[in-house]
């Protein structure tokens, strides 16, 4: 790849890594914020020259830091938590020794309004125009960088912040189910992208068992919005069929557990989670039957399936939107 291909897929890398740590974070999924300082050690070593440590490695727990290098006196929090108070403790915490210099990695694309306001010994140890990075200041610096560089680097987003999964296998099948998805002839007219709380409508839809499974994965929907743009961009109009069809299989889902007459007590799914478990069903029913999916494995088919449905769901084109649009998907 040339440098510029490379910094695109570190950019792409970083916007979806920087949308899961939001979204885990306010369910308390904590995971990658904790292993997140290993590897940005790495990326800021290479990118400012740093010779970078983890802070624990030598005592457990450092207090306020993260990580450091001890010849250029500087200390990293690295973090998800954007907010002023974050800084106010850290700073409160830390006794910061002689010449030594305080500097954040918010995990997030955008931390410039941190920037704007006053901070105790901001003369001294803290510069907060200079000293708080996020992932827009780190992309500036990494296209700055030789190609060399640029690779070590795609080579760690790679390999440590992407998709658990073979993310170009992965991405390659969620981009083939969706064009097959885009072939089903029940087109009609979507309302618009709303906006609302993620768990607010898992709750106000009664889903149970899907709950966690949307939560964990709502992070992926940058995946699939990308897609779309993609093939939107050349006016192949994709996103429309796929978003029309799933919406299409969900209401076939509805019909079909009015039609089975399941009992509460015969199943440990609620009567929502088991629409959730028809739409994907179905759609994959579809796609076997059309001998769409035949080169993807079955596990592989319905991970990449239920991102799809996630999407639509988070996109409130499925299930009541819990702010009583005028929306009902049950027409």
């Amino acid at each position: 790849m040339r440098t510029k291909e490379l910094c695109e897929e570190i950019s792409s890398i970083l916007a979806v890594f920087s949308e899961k740590i939001t979204i885990n974070s306010k369910n308390n999924i904590l995971d990658d914020n904790i292993f997140s300082e290993y590897y940005f050690k790495d990326i800021l070593n290479l990118i400012y020259d740093y010779n970078l440590i983890n802070a624990n490695d030598e005592k457990s727990n450092a207090t306020a830091i993260d990580l450091k290098d001890d010849n250029l006196k500087i200390y990293f929090q690295v973090t998800s938590n954007k907010s002023k108070k974050k800084i106010d403790d850290t700073i409160k915490k830390l006794k910061l020794e002689g010449e030594f210099k305080l500097y954040f990695l918010f995990l997030c694309s955008d931390a410039s309004t941190l920037k704007r306001h006053t901070y105790d010994l901001e003369k001294q140890n803290f510069d907060p125009q200079t000293n708080i990075l996020d992932f827009s200041k780190l992309m500036g610096k990494i296209m700055g960088c030789d190609v060399n560089k640029v690779l070590k680097i795609y080579t760690i987003c790679k390999r440590e912040l992407g998709l658990r999964t073979n993310a170009d296998e992965s991405n390659s099948n969620l981009s083939k189910l969706i064009v097959s998805l885009s072939k089903i002839n029940k087109m009609k007219n979507r309302d618009k992208k709303i906006s609302f709380d993620i768990e607010k409508k898992i709750d106000f839809n009664n889903l149970v068992y899907y709950k966690e499974i949307i939560k964990k994965n709502a992070y992926t929907t940058i995946l699939v919005d990308q897609i779309y743009n993609c093939f939107d961009e050349e006016a192949k109009n994709i996103s429309f069929c796929v978003l029309s069809n799933v919406f299409e299989s969900y209401n076939k889902s509805i019909k079909k557990y009015n039609e089975l007459n399941i009992s509460k007590e015969s199943t440990d799914f609620t009567k929502e989670d088991l629409f959730f478990e028809f739409t994907i069903d179905d759609l994959i029913r579809y796609l076997s039957a059309a001998g769409e999916c035949e080169s993807i494995p079955r596990d592989e088919l319905e991970h990449c399936i239920k991102i799809i449905v996630i999407n639509t769901f988070l996109r409130c084109e499925i299930f009541k939107s819990p702010e009583e649009y005028n929306y009902d998907t049950t027409k």
